[in-house]
């Protein structure tokens, strides 16, 4: 594909008096046969009428026949024919092999250093070299395409020059529901030590159909099969309690078992558990095609939005590090994640869901309530207990005689007493990460037993927070240990093991190692005597 020049003499720029002569003319020609013995007099009529010369006709008709366009009769600009050449031969071929050498590459060198390197060339030669206008309008003729693989990458070149398809297109709401992950462009804090804890990752939930976000998590755990989980299990359920447990008066309608979940080839779609999970419920999981990231471009925009909105926001880090400057992220940060969770949300629910979607016309909320008016509802589980459950990570576990042992925390309940025997079996315990309070223990019939912390009075916690205090013990653990004491104590156990080696050798008689026995008179050696069974330990520790 070939950059076209645009062309010199635009038609809706010509004078109307200009253009009505061209389509006279070309009406004229267009009359004239191509063979036959009406030509010469059609010529000559022709040459009649426009007051032009027969030979002038000859010329137009020549101009005319390969196109049969009025615009190809225009009279030619001043100067040389568009796309002439008039350099020699040598000079365009020292041109054409630079360009190629040393301007198709990746490093990607400026046209200033391409000029240099063909003035060079033509100085070795003794031939002029061209302008720097005529190089830069030789780089403008060249393949378009092939110049920005060579230089950029085919990646690059595709999304720049190749045909978009034409995305998703659902008719109904959860017919296609897009989930996606990224990094929050803000630094939030711990609650209560106001230590900064890092950018958490935000997962997204969206109806195409309707652009209502129907769940959303976010957590600084990264993207995995579990948070894909846990996100649909919010985005298939009713929001009533969660905006309740949030204390947030909006309205959040969205909900339902969606037909497609339309994600990226990312592994944590791939995994068994997801897979399985979605296929009980009818859930078919659709990947976008590789390297087509615009078919994904509803919850990309989504994100983008909400990402420009915390750019408001105490301890934002921005798109980029030029847009942050010398902003000091850290010391500004102030939300903690609980926080920023709310302020999330109440964006979402209150000016996305309610402004008007340039793609829709309308808001989202209306899109969706006009969708399912009164007494029409979307599909739910059958059992949206068990839902939840089908979706949650597992560790497998033997039940012992105080009870379920899992992230440092013991669990009980009285259904446990018939699970203990003698053969130590192992048994699925599902857990949800936010909150360890409580587990899911699979039961050999199928069903499964709810059971909590057996110190009731234990508060919840994430299992991220979990790591985070055990990674802190640990680290406060290593930085008490005292090194000197601990070598200073085994430097004096070694001594006084030695010392009473020496001692209980001096009692049996045993002779003492050459370095520390002392010198004596004669060689006459010193008796040892018998060892009896009593102290036949010490012989063998002393050897």
């Amino acid at each position: 594909m070939h950059v076209k020049h645009s062309q010199k003499i635009s038609l809706t720029d010509l004078e109307s008096n200009t253009w009505d002569a061209v389509i006279r003319r070309a009406r004229m020609l267009e009359a004239i046969p191509e063979k036959g013995k009406g030509r010469r007099l059609a010529i000559k009529c022709a040459s009649e009428s426009l007051g032009l010369s027969e030979s002038q006709i000859y010329r137009l008709l020549k101009k005319f026949r390969p196109r049969r366009t009025a615009s190809s009769l225009l009279p030619s600009p001043p100067g040389p024919e568009q796309g002439s050449r008039r350099l020699s031969s040598v000079v365009e071929q020292v041109i054409s092999s630079a360009i190629k050498k040393h301007y198709y590459k990746r490093e990607k060198i400026s046209t200033s250093c391409l000029l240099r390197r063909i003035d060079q060339t033509c100085r070795a030669q003794n031939i002029t070299p061209p302008s720097r206008n005529t190089v830069k309008r030789r780089l403008i003729q060249e393949d378009v395409w092939k110049m920005t693989v060579a230089r950029e990458g085919y990646k690059s070149a595709r999304q720049k020059f190749k045909p978009v398809k034409i995305g998703l297109r659902p008719e109904h709401p959860l017919d296609v529901v897009q989930m996606d992950h990224t990094r929050a462009d803000i630094i939030v804090v711990q609650e209560h030590t106001g230590v900064t804890l890092g950018r958490p990752w935000i997962t997204l939930c969206l109806d195409v159909c309707t652009r209502m976000v129907l769940g959303f998590t976010i957590g600084f755990d990264p993207p995995s099969a579990t948070v894909v989980a846990l996100t649909l299990t919010q985005a298939v359920l009713p929001k009533g309690q969660w905006i309740g447990n949030h204390d947030i008066s909006l309205m959040w309608p969205a909900h339902g078992l969606p037909r497609v979940l339309h994600t990226d080839n990312a592994k944590e779609f791939h995994s068994r558990a997801l897979r399985r999970g979605c296929e009980e419920h009818g859930i078919r999981i659709a990947f976008r095609p590789r390297g087509s990231p615009h078919f994904g471009g509803h919850i990309e925009r989504l994100m983008g939005t909400l990402m420009r909105r915390l750019h408001a926001l105490p301890g934002t880090t921005f798109s980029s590090v030029a847009q942050r400057g010398d902003y000091p992220s850290e010391k500004r940060a102030i939300l903690t994640l609980e926080a920023l969770r709310r302020h999330i949300a109440l964006e979402i629910l209150g000016p996305y869901h309610n402004e008007v979607h340039s793609a829709l016309g309308i808001s989202p909320l209306a899109a969706w309530s006009s969708s399912f008016p009164d007494g029409v509802s979307p599909r739910l589980p059958f059992d949206p207990a068990r839902f939840t459950i089908d979706f949650l990570p597992y560790e497998m576990r033997t039940v012992r005689r105080d009870g379920l042992h899992l992230f440092g925390q013991v669990y009980y309940d009285t259904v446990l007493n018939s699970l203990i025997t003698p053969e130590k079996s192992r048994l699925r315990v599902k857990y949800d990460p936010r909150d360890l309070s409580t587990v899911f223990l699979e039961l050999p019939s199928g069903d499964y037993a709810k059971i909590p912390y057996a110190d009731l009075g234990t508060p919840p916690i994430s299992l991220w927070e979990h790591r985070q205090s055990t990674k802190i013990k640990g680290k406060a653990g290593r930085a008490s240990i005292n090194h000197d004491a601990i070598t200073y104590a085994t430097k004096e156990q070694e001594r006084l093991l030695n010392e009473a080696i020496r001692q209980e050798r001096s009692r049996s008689g045993r002779r003492m190692p050459p370095s520390q026995a002392r010198p004596t008179r004669d060689d006459t050696p010193a008796k040892i005597p018998e060892v009896d069974e009593t102290t036949a330990w010490k012989t063998e520790f002393l050897s």
